[in-house]
């Protein structure tokens, strides 16, 4: 069985404290996804912003990472690490709901809403990142931000 390492970058894109998540094979997510070979994090987050919501964003801060192991879907095992990013440009996604059917894999969306903290799906994936946000939210604190690449 081929084992697979995956990077991935996920948007916290933030509305009046409402957060926008996607929705894909029946499942809540925050838009963005893999990295690709030779791409930096903050080149993977404008490029999949554009790909899945037609607007390009700049990454702000890191506030979340998380590492899991994906094997029942999947034919392969694949080893996930998510960096979850705060959106420094979330104003430009006020209308997002409006324009991101043009972008190229809005094929792959079944929904996109924007959710206050109270509202969000028990179907949001992943759960564990719901009391971060809670503190990023009321805090407006992030121990974590990207520099650069080396």
């Amino acid at each position: 069985m081929e084992k697979i390492f995956r990077p991935a970058v996920r948007m916290v894109i933030l509305k009046d404290e409402k957060l926008l998540l996607c929705k894909m094979w029946k499942i809540w997510w925050l838009p963005g996804w893999w990295i690709k070979w030779w791409e930096q994090l903050y080149e993977a987050f404008k490029r999949e912003s554009i790909e899945e919501l037609w607007i390009k964003a700049t990454l702000d801060n890191i506030i979340f990472t998380q590492d899991f192991i994906w094997s029942k879907i999947w034919k392969d095992n694949i080893h996930f690490l998510e960096y979850f990013c705060t959106v420094k440009n979330n104003e430009e996604f006020a209308l997002v709901l409006d324009t991101y059917r043009n972008s190229s894999h809005s094929y792959e969306l079944q929904d996109l809403q924007w959710f206050s903290l109270e509202e969000i799906p028990e179907t949001m994936m992943p759960q564990a990142f719901i009391p971060v946000l809670s503190s990023y939210l009321r805090d407006k604190l992030s121990k974590t931000k990207y520099i650069s690449g080396i």
